[in-house]
C-alpha cells in the first residue's frame, strides 16, 4: 500500500540549496538537500537526530553549553556564533534592560513589537501570521505555545534560560521568553545565562554600541547605506539625538525618512557628542577615521564604530 499522506516537517533555505523534511505516512521519513534524498525509519531518523544532538554536545561541552536547552530555530540560524562563545555564566537580570532585534532594529523589551504584540491582544496581523521557526509555526501560535508554557510549568522550565551577550544584554536565545515573561509580570528580575564572545559576528554589528554612548548624547551618524538606516531607527528608539545624518552619496540620496541627508563636511559646522559610523568593512572604516580626524577635526575618542 503506497503512503496516504505527506506531511512536511521542516523546510529551509541555505543560500542557492534547499533543505526539507517530509513525513511520508506509512511509508518513512525523507531528508531532502535539493535532488538528494534519504529514507529512514522513524525510528533511525530518531537515532540520527540523538547523534547529531551528540556531536554537537561534544564540539560545545568547553563552553558550558547543552544544546538540548537552546530553541533549535537559534541553533540553525546562529550555529557560527554559539561557536564564538567563549563562556556561559549564570546570573540575573532585568527584563527592561535586555535588548532585542525587531523589524526597526534593535530596542529595549519593552518597546519590541513582541511585547506590543501581547499587550494589544495578539491581533497585530502582519506580526501574528509571520513564520517564527522553520517549521511554519507563526508568532500566534508560538506565543500562545510560551505563554502556556510559563503559566503552566514556569520559568526556566527544562532549564531553557533566556541566553544574553554579557556586555550589552542583547538576548540570543530567548525573544518570546522574555516577552511573555515582561507581559505576565512586568519588569521583574529573572535567571539567565550571560554569554561572553570571542568575537563580534558581522550580524550582532547592527546593533548599536550603546554601551559606549552617553544618555541624551548628539549624535552624528555616518553612513546612510542599510546599517545606516538600521542605526537610524535605533538612534531615534533609544532616545539619542540626531543632528547629523551625512553620506559622500549626499547629492545622490537627498533624504531617507524625512530626514536630510548631509556631506559630510557639514561635521565641522555642528556640534556633537559622538559621529557614530555605521560602515562596518573594516578597510573603509580606517578611511573613514582618518578622514574625520585629519579632515574635519574629530577627536579619536568621539568616532564610534560599528
Amino acid at each position: 500500500m503506497s503512503n496516504p499522506g505527506v506531511i512536511k516537517l521542516v523546510r529551509n533555505k541555505y543560500g542557492n540549496h534547499v533543505f526539507w523534511i517530509d513525513d511520508n505516512i506509512g511509508e518513512s521519513i525523507h531528508i531532502h538537500l535539493d535532488q538528494f534524498r534519504v529514507d529512514l525509519t522513524v525510528n533511525e531518523f530518531l537515532e540520527l537526530a540523538n547523534d547529531l544532538e551528540s556531536v554537537l554536545n561534544y564540539l560545545f561541552q568547553d563552553k558550558g553549553i547543552d544544546v538540548r536547552t537552546i530553541d533549535s530555530r537559534f541553533l540553525n540560524y546562529q550555529l557560527e556564533q554559539i561557536l564564538d562563545i567563549s563562556e556561559v555564566a549564570q546570573g540575573r537580570a532585568k527584563l527592561s534592560e535586555m535588548i532585542v532585534f525587531d523589524d526597526l532594529g534593535a530596542c529595549r523589551l519593552p518597546d519590541s513589537e513582541r511585547v506590543r504584540f501581547l499587550e494589544n491582544g495578539m491581533c497585530c496581523m502582519k506580526y501574528k501570521e509571520r513564520e517564527s521557526n522553520f517549521w511554519s509555526q507563526t508568532n500566534m501560535f508560538r506565543m500562545k505555545e510560551v505563554l502556556s508554557l510559563i503559566r503552566s510549568k514556569g520559568y526556566p522550565f527544562n532549564d531553557e534560560f533566556i541566553m544574553i551577550e554579557k556586555d550589552r544584554h542583547l538576548i540570543l536565545d530567548g525573544w518570546h521568553r522574555a516577552a511573555c515573561l515582561y507581559y505576565l509580570y512586568g519588569d521583574i528580575e529573572v535567571p539567565v545565562q550571560f554569554v561572553s564572545m570571542n568575537v563580534q559576528s558581522e550580524s550582532y554589528k547592527r546593533f548599536l554600541p550603546i554601551n559606549e554612548l552617553k544618555k541624551d548624547s548628539n549624535l552624528i551618524l555616518y553612513g546612510a547605506g542599510q546599517n545606516g538606516k538600521n542605526y537610524k531607527n535605533q538612534i531615534m528608539r533609544f532616545g539619542y539625538n540626531l543632528t547629523v545624518w551625512c553620506d559622500k552619496n549626499a547629492n545622490e540620496l537627498i533624504e531617507i525618512d524625512g530626514i536630510k541627508i548631509d556631506q559630510p563636511s557639514v561635521i565641522k559646522k555642528r556640534a556633537y557628542d559622538y559621529v557614530v559610523v555605521s560602515v562596518m568593512d573594516h578597510s573603509i572604516q580606517e578611511e573613514i577615521k582618518s578622514e574625520l580626524v585629519n579632515n574635519y577635526g574629530v577627536e579619536l575618542q568621539k568616532i564610534i564604530f560599528a
